[in-house]
């Protein structure tokens, strides 16, 4: 519902308002609280609501990268288990989930290993295995989603991982690859600099405008978005 919007609409403000000198007032009185909404809220309502609370996780993770993930890491091992077991049907829903798995990748690893780490004591599956099993499916699931900055935050995230010397990566390395410069091509533009410049990068005082925090503006016609029509 709206106000349903409107109330993690507001949890999204007091994150970014005490993300300054009020961090440690934050963290003590706000973020339990948040996170146990998110946790109880992620797979109960419709993808309007999903939208927020993903808005919500996401900008914690953003703001507070050494706390956010510790914070969230129950709601992301929910996720894990739902992405795996291919317990969500609705495609755009799903790759909600997997765009905050490839935010919790991005801005705390070590973390998210250890999620897997949690995750693989319960599947009995080694953790390479699951990692492995994610990163085919961010690679399958690319060309579902539409917006840019989502995914820009999958090319992002594959490009984070592809130095790691692991099996389950070096494997995969030319799909991740793949990814990486498939993204680059969406959110790259020579019209307005004559070089090469990533779309969502200031420059000078131009900017490209924003209509909505889920669309993207139709000056950023990206080549996925090419390729759909």
């Amino acid at each position: 519902s709206t106000s349903f919007v409107d109330c993690f609409d507001i949890l999204d403000s007091y994150i970014v308002l005490c993300a300054g000198s009020a961090q440690e007032l934050f963290l003590q009185h706000c973020a339990e609280i948040i996170v146990k909404a998110c946790r109880v809220h992620v797979k109960a309502v419709r993808k309007e609501g999903v939208d927020s609370i993903v808005m919500v996780m996401d900008r914690l993770m953003v703001a507070y990268p050494a706390h956010g993930h510790q914070l969230l890491q129950p709601v992301i091992l929910g996720l894990l288990k739902c992405v795996l077991n291919n317990e969500e049907t609705d495609t755009p829903t799903y790759c909600l989930y997997l765009g905050i798995l490839a935010r919790a990748m991005l801005c705390n690893a070590q973390h998210f290993l250890s999620t897997l780490q949690l995750l693989s004591q319960e599947a009995q599956h080694e953790v390479n295995t699951l990692l492995g099993m994610i990163l085919d499916i961010w690679s399958s699931k690319l060309d579902n989603i539409g917006d840019v900055r989502q995914r820009k935050l999958f090319g992002l995230a594959a490009a984070s991982i592809l130095s790691v010397d692991d099996p389950c990566v070096t494997e995969r390395f030319g799909s991740l690859l793949d990814m990486c410069v498939e993204v680059l091509h969406d959110v790259t533009d020579s019209s307005t600099t004559g070089g090469q410049t990533d779309v969502f990068v200031l420059n000078g005082i131009e900017a490209y405008p924003e209509t909505h925090r889920f669309k993207p503006h139709p000056s950023m016609d990206s080549e996925h978005s090419k390729r759909v029509r």
